[in-house]
């Protein structure tokens, strides 16, 4: 075993721009023990995968399928990575990889190239690297860190944290009391999954947008987030916006519902005939 920084550095033929993503990881992360490296066997050749059939991994996630990264990027050669029912540590190789968790609290690294990288089961680290990537957490409490590139990230069940890092980053935090930061670039926010019943109900989300100019999504054309009425007034189930900017970031709302803004209120209610309790967001300046 060992941990997280010197398995990378004992991987050979890492740039040393991965080696400096990796630095820049929170040291909880950094010092976690890991298996040693499971690199792809590079007898195997790559493989060609279509869109569809990624597609049928996340057969329950409307808002994963739906994704235009995803779709444009799921297709063609794609080196396929593995894990096991146990605890693993998965490096990419360099090229465009799929890399699948499976079962276990595994670490998953895309590394150069544009990878797709599943966590599914179990409490998992995702870090895409440079490259556009698309990172989906699965079940459980998962960390995802896109890195460089314009990245799509997705919590999906349980409490999770997303960091977009740079690039024009897309993130969704899914079900459960999730953190999203979208770090510098001009990144899409959203708590929660927009395809549930509900959205929102009973979640607790902290939208940071970081720099650039941002988009923070509490609403579409189909649904209002955060109405589902848990708690007294409400208040068990809101988005928390860290560091709105007036002028640059925008919140995206579900037009003739009534929202009502903690801290300072931000002149965001257009098509709202008043405020009310149906939509709670606390909005920071």
């Amino acid at each position: 075993m060992a941990t997280l920084i010197d398995a990378i550095n004992s991987l050979p033929n890492i740039p040393a721009s991965e080696r400096q993503l990796f630095n820049s990881l929170p040291q909880s992360i950094q010092n976690q023990e890991v298996p040693s490296p499971q690199l792809a066997n590079p007898s195997v050749p790559a493989i060609p995968v279509s869109r569809f059939q990624i597609q049928a991994l996340v057969s329950n996630e409307p808002d994963v399928q739906t994704s235009s990264l995803f779709q444009n990027q799921s297709s063609g050669l794609l080196q396929l990575i593995l894990g096991t029912p146990n605890i693993d540590f998965l490096p990419g190789n360099g090229g465009n990889n799929l890399i699948l968790g499976l079962e276990g609290d595994d670490i998953i690294a895309g590394l150069e190239g544009n990878d797709i990288l599943f966590g599914q089961e179990g409490n998992d680290i995702l870090i895409g690297g440079s490259g556009d990537d698309f990172m989906f957490g699965g079940s459980d409490n998962d960390s995802l860190f896109g890195g460089s590139g314009n990245d799509s990230l997705f919590g999906g069940d349980g409490n999770d944290s997303l960091s977009g890092d740079s690039g024009n980053d897309s993130l969704s935090g899914g079900s459960g009391n999730d953190s999203l930061s979208g770090g510098s670039g001009n990144d899409t926010i959203v708590g929660v999954d927009p395809n549930v019943n509900n959205p929102g109900i009973n979640e607790k989300d902290t939208l940071t947008g970081g720099t650039g100019a941002d988009k923070f999504v509490i609403g579409d054309s189909n649904n209002p987030y955060y109405v589902g009425g848990g708690g007294v007034l409400g208040i068990n189930d809101y988005a928390q916006i860290t560091d709105f900017q007036s002028g640059t970031d925008k919140i995206q709302l579900k037009s003739g519902i009534n929202y009502i803004f903690g801290a300072n209120f931000i002149a965001v209610n257009q098509g709202v005939s008043s405020l009310g309790t149906s939509s709670l967001a606390s909005v920071q300046q």
